[in-house]
């Protein structure tokens, strides 16, 4: 037991020392006040904070221990003004991020609609928009300096208008825009990125070139991506942002044309055969109908005969196939 005092007491008097060396008690108390008005005046001068400080040098060491405290009474006070004084940094770190309101780590968020469906999505920024079949969106949030998002698939977008400059990213270009309302589909099996403007106005530059293409409503920019080009042309907006409707409409489509996108609007495979690509263009509106009802109606006006597997459809000239 004697032997326990004695080693407690040794460990008792060079922690003492240790402390007594180290806390340097006026300097500490000028160290931690100069620290601590850096954090406030830097990140958030109008609050004052620095009677929390003065609190916590009060309680590190309001009274000197006295001659008559027990040893281990004397060694848990020395401990705890070394926790405390550990403590402050910690603190100080957490008030740091507390008053600094431009620390916002970043975070990302992505926006999936899946094949054969759609998303109805509402940026940080307000502003709206859909989604169309197989389509993703990714962005980072909140906003920064930028609003820019991230498109593979199809997207209509409705902006709130902001000083920064909204940007929709996709595979070799981009799309800027301040406020509008705006269609972009982007498909990567698609050979173009077509951006049709409904509202407002937008510009579209390529990644290889710092060109922009400005279009006007009711003009259709096409970025050819074997060429890296891009070309403008008068359109009727609604038959290319209708699908946000649930309307799927269709004038004057060449057959292979049509059969991509109701692959997409149906989440079907549908195999053409090359005999029918280019011979027949459809001017048709798909609402409710179903993919069979499709499949019949087509059968009406085109010399064609379909059968269905599973999920997939195979369209053979009327001679090649029995019915289905």
């Amino acid at each position: 037991m004697d032997a326990y005092f004695q080693d407690e007491n040794a460990n008792s008097e060079l922690l003492g020392k240790q402390f007594e060396e180290a806390k340097n008690e006026p300097g500490l108390k000028h160290d931690l006040n100069k620290k601590w008005g850096e954090v406030l005046n830097a990140h958030s001068p109008e609050i004052d904070l620095k009677h929390i400080l003065h609190k916590i040098l009060f309680n590190i060491d309001p009274t000197e221990e006295k001659p008559h405290m027990p040893k281990t009474r004397q060694l848990y006070a020395r401990l705890s003004k070394i926790a405390a004084i550990l403590v402050l940094p910690l603190l100080a770190l957490s008030a740091f991020l507390v008053l600094d309101k431009s620390y916002s780590p970043l975070q990302f968020s992505e926006i999936i609609a899946p094949k054969g469906e759609k998303a109805q999505f509402i940026l940080p920024d307000g502003s709206t928009g859909y989604l169309n079949s197989g389509s993703t969106l990714k962005y980072a949030y909140p906003f920064q300096k930028n609003r820019t998002v991230e498109l593979r698939g199809e997207g209509f977008f409705d902006v709130v208008k902001d000083k920064m400059a909204f940007t929709v990213q996709v595979q070799g270009m981009k799309v800027e825009v301040h406020g509008t309302r705006f269609n972009v589909c982007a498909y990567d099996d698609d050979p173009d990125i077509v951006t049709t403007l409904e509202e407002g106005s937008v510009s579209v530059t390529s990644n290889t070139s710092s060109k922009e293409v400005k279009i006007s409503p009711g003009q259709q920019a096409v970025f050819s991506k074997a060429d890296n080009k891009t070309t403008t042309r008068d359109v009727d907006p609604d038959l290319y942002v209708s699908w946000k409707d649930n309307m799927l409409k269709l004038q004057d489509a060449p057959f292979a044309d049509v059969v991509k996108k109701m692959e997409r609007w149906y989440d079907v495979r549908i195999i053409l055969d090359n005999k029918l690509r280019h011979t027949q263009h459809y001017t048709m509106t798909i609402k409710t109908e179903s993919l069979r009802e499709m499949l019949d109606l087509m059968v009406v006006t085109t010399p064609m005969r379909y059968k269905v597997e599973k999920d997939i459809v195979y369209i053979t000239p009327k001679s090649n196939m029995p019915m289905k």
